[in-house]
């Protein structure tokens, strides 16, 4: 793409050099920060003034908006502070780093109330969707300046929010910018959609295929009965239906004196986090003289305790935590490779059926009780083999599709980036 004739250095690390004639200063200098107010889910009404509920400006909008679906009462507006456009707004605080910092550029002509935890930037002499880029290309540089608040929330404030520097080009520019990014990433975004919609097909056709397979067996042609069992309905006449204390126990976790460094003969704690994620590479370790504690890559785990009681998924090697159970299942009476394909309709019922007024927990005598399908063992192994071949050539075109959607993103960000830094020129030829 072309570049400007002459660049100079801006003065600012994550700008380097820009184009000769553009400006380079702190947001301050072009408007004035203000918080928004209290608004919740509950105030929200059919009919009403237009309201901007602080979770909508991370899961519904991205860069600009100037439709706004939620509604308040009069009563409520009056409390409230409004934007009326060309305002960037701020996500102020939340529970991860990744939760706040977020900006977009209201383009409405309606005035609408702003929720609390949003920062709003109401700037007089920038066009909005330039800003709007420039703050999406510097989101990193947002993160630097969070203020932490205690060990739960994280909050980014006005104060520092000031001090960020932009490069600022004529007007003219900052509209070719603006409507050149528009069309640029209005094309990415259509294909990262399609591959979004690409992958939730897969999904659904993996998730059908598995139940289809572990409740009606791989012969089509099969006389059915019914099994008795409401989430299953009928299956294979030849079939049985068995309750999980009779082929399995679990072996709960318990707690262990754990160290961030590796000692002789440590292995990992297996919280969830490590057992879901591959990238975890830095476990806590621990050493039990209970055996049947430890867990390798064959076993099972469920959550015992917590949000996620009920889930069923693949062990690592390490040491069972607190939180979780190991399912010791005899194999020469159940399929631990079928009775993990058939984990997806179990953890969902269970889920429903925790224990405990807090914290939920797995309740013990109705998991032992759990009335699971039972095909031969050797049909189990045929229908476990047969899912194993399927469910991987889906997982290799997922994980091909997410490698799309990821390379689409880089280029999304790299292409703002560049263009807002001037480090390729935009004119209207280009659009």
């Amino acid at each position: 793409m072309e570049k400007y004739k002459k660049y100079k250095d801006s003065g600012v690390e994550w700008l380097g050099k820009i184009p000769e004639h553009w400006e380079v200063d702190r947001l301050a200098k072009f408007g004035v920060f203000f918080k928004g107010n209290g608004i919740s889910k509950k105030m929200l009404v059919e009919k009403g003034l237009p309201a901007l509920l602080y979770g909508d400006l991370y899961t519904k909008y991205d860069i600009k908006t100037s439709q706004i679906i939620n509604r308040i009462s009069e009563s409520t507006a009056k409390k409230s502070k409004y934007i009326t456009g060309g305002e960037i707004i701020f996500t102020g605080s939340g529970e991860t780093l990744e939760d706040i910092g977020k900006s977009i550029a209201y383009l409405g002509k309606e005035k609408v109330y702003v929720g609390g935890d949003t920062i709003i930037y109401q700037q007089k002499s920038i066009e909005s969707e330039f800003l709007a880029y420039c703050l999406v290309s510097q989101y990193v540089s947002i993160q630097k300046i969070i203020n932490s608040k205690g060990s739960i929330i994280f909050h980014v404030y006005s104060s520092r929010l000031r001090t960020i520097k932009i490069a600022i080009p004529t007007l003219k520019e900052q509209i070719q910018i603006a409507n050149y990014l528009d069309t640029k990433t209005t094309a990415i975004d259509k294909k990262i959609k399609l591959l979004k919609r690409k992958t939730q097909h897969y999904k659904a056709y993996r998730k059908t295929l598995i139940n289809d397979a572990v409740t009606k067996g791989l012969n089509k042609n099969v006389e059915l009965k019914e099994s008795g069992i409401d989430w299953i309905g009928k299956i294979p006449g030849h079939w049985e239906v068995k309750r999980y204390k009779s082929f399995g126990r679990t072996i709960k976790g318990k707690n262990m004196e754990i160290s961030d460094v590796e000692f002789e003969n440590s292995l990992p704690l297996l919280s969830l986090k490590y057992l879901r994620n591959d990238f975890v590479q830095h476990p806590t370790f621990c050493y039990s003289f209970d055996k049947s504690l430890k867990s390798t890559e064959d076993d099972l785990i469920i959550v015992w305790d917590g949000a996620a009681v009920g889930e069923i998924l693949k062990s690592k090697v390490g040491y069972i935590s607190s939180t979780i159970a190991k399912l010791d299942i005899d194999e020469r009476k159940y399929n631990k490779k079928y009775f993990y394909h058939l984990r997806g309709a179990i953890d969902y019922i269970l889920k429903q059926i925790p224990t405990g007024m807090g914290i939920p927990h797995l309740n013990p005598t109705l998991f032992r009780n759990f009335k699971c399908p039972a095909p031969p063992i050797s049909e189990q192994q045929q229908i476990a083999d047969y899912l194993d071949s399927k469910t991987a050539a889906i997982d290799k075109i997922l994980k091909n599709v997410e490698t799309q959607i990821i390379t689409l993103k880089e280029l999304r960000k790299t292409l703002i980036n560049e263009v807002v830094t001037g480090k390729v020129k935009v004119s209207s030829d280009l659009q």
